[in-house]
């Protein structure tokens, strides 16, 4: 039987360390888009390291929003076939999901298998990712 004590000592120890991730992202979010600036592929993947800790955080709201704008700059910058932004659209639809935002997962979902299957071939861990998270 779980021991209910010891699983609320390990929320908090997850919370703990998240909340410390939390900090160091946003100092190194600030320091890397002063230093290298907003658009970046380093800036980019520290917004989308704070967005996957505010989801864990259960601040899906939060991370929703910067998942898109990392989106909306990779779609430019690398360009929407390159493997970040692939990696950027899985978030994407993962938070969907966890907003219980269904379709738009789904359609997310779609949209990378599709996309990591001609860009990386059936058989790259990625694609299999994107399949996994659709069936």
């Amino acid at each position: 039987m779980p021991n209910p004590r010891l699983k609320l000592k390990q929320f908090i120890k997850q919370w703990i360390t998240t909340k410390e991730a939390e900090e160091l992202y946003v100092q190194l979010l600030g320091a890397k888009t002063k230093l290298l600036g907003a658009e970046h592929p380093d800036t980019l993947r520290s917004m989308d390291n704070l967005a996957q800790t505010f989801s864990v955080q259960v601040r899906v709201t939060e991370a929703e929003e910067i998942q898109e704008q990392v989106l909306k700059i990779e779609k430019k910058v690398p360009g929407a076939e390159h493997p970040d932004s692939l990696g950027s659209m899985h978030n994407l639809a993962w938070t969907y999901y966890k907003r219980c935002r269904y379709q738009e997962s789904e359609e997310w979902n779609m949209k990378t298998l599709e996309t990591r299957t001609r860009v990386l071939g059936s058989e790259h861990p990625d694609t299999l990712m994107s399949m996994h998270n659709l069936a």
